[in-house]
């Protein structure tokens, strides 16, 4: 006798089980492929966002990398192999501002119950949050040269190394003859405007004849 009901479908396993839970390795795995999506490259008209900045909840990190990273790309300091490491920049100082703003919306501290059955005043764990964010910020600014000391010390650090290396950033600066040293990225004194070293270097009284 034949087996009754409706013959199997041969495609079902590829269609799914809707009324099948998934199983605990089923879920993760689909996560898996979920958070692998978030550090694929872009794709479209957006390729220029990367594509974990393109999920909506991080709109605020998103808009601090279409500030940063033209400038950062002009000047050679963001390549693609660091693009990820300054995505998590952005969600640090997307982090920042929001526990920042609930901090001065909503308060610093708050009220605690005590074993004895009254009240204690803490500071809220948002005030540690946003000194944690302000700390990853100002590490990962300094990689890319985003204060003002970071940044001349990385060009200079650059200028050194494209004279050694030329095309190394896509530019067509030359390396020294040999044994040239490297052109000084030292920036060229304001000839209208003496510097400081120069005016105290005037005020120096001449060396004493030599008696021998």
């Amino acid at each position: 006798m034949g087996e009754r009901g409706p013959a199997p479908d041969p495609d079902q396993a590829a269609k799914g089980f809707p009324g099948k839970r998934r199983s605990k390795a089923e879920k993760a795995a689909l996560e898996q492929v979920r958070i692998a999506a978030l550090l694929s490259p872009a794709v479209g008209a957006t390729a220029d966002l990367p594509a974990l900045l393109q999920d909506p909840k991080y709109a605020a990190a998103a808009a601090v990398w279409r500030r940063l990273a033209p400038e950062l790309r002009r000047t050679h300091r963001l390549p693609l192999e660091s693009e990820f490491l300054f995505a998590q920049f952005c969600i640090y100082a997307q982090e920042w501002v929001q526990v920042t703003d609930d901090l001065h919306t909503k308060g610093f501290s708050q009220n605690i119950n005590t074993v004895a059955g009254g009240k204690m005043e803490r500071r809220r764990p948002k005030v540690f949050d946003r000194q944690q964010a302000f700390q990853n910020c100002t590490e990962l600014s300094g990689r890319f040269g985003l204060t003002p000391a970071d940044m001349y010390g990385l060009f200079k650090d650059q200028a050194l190394v494209a004279a050694r290396n030329p095309g190394l950033f896509g530019d067509d600066r030359k390396a020294p003859a040999p044994g040239q040293d490297a052109p000084s990225t030292e920036p060229a004194p304001d000839v209208g405007q003496p510097s400081r070293v120069g005016s105290m270097a005037g005020m120096r009284s001449p060396a004493p004849p030599s008696t021998h």
